[in-house]
Formats: C-alpha cells, structure tokens, sequence
C-alpha cells in the first residue's frame, strides 16, 4: 500500500546490491520506473549530499 492508499503489486528479488562501492545483501521490491527508492537499511550506512537547485548528488567522503 503506498502513501496516498492505493494499493500495487511488485515483484521482491533477494540480491546483493552495490551502491557507492557498498554490498547490501537483502529482500528488494523491483518496480517499473525510471528511478527507485532507498531505505532506512541502505541510509543508515552512508552519508549523502543533497543540492537541490543543481539537481546533484553525492557521497559525503570521511575527512
């Protein structure tokens, strides 16, 4: 069920999926469009950088 209550099907895939050079090995919804969403379980181990007026974003690097 989304946010707005409409209810949908997606296909779950167990996979290991590399983002930023990181392994998370997990249960995945795969759906038909051109972007997707990430979870707390990927957020929780990486900083992002978020400029919105550039439309840009990026890894926050350890100093």
């Amino acid at each position: 069920m989304s946010f707005d209550g409409s209810l949908s099907v997606a296909q779950v895939v167990e996979l290991d999926l590399i983002f930023l050079r990181r392994a998370f090995r997990g249960r995945y919804l795969i759906i038909d469009q051109k972007c997707g969403i990430l979870g707390r379980d990927i957020l929780n181990y990486i900083t992002l950088l978020l400029d919105g007026p550039r439309l840009n974003w990026d890894e926050k690097k350890d100093e």
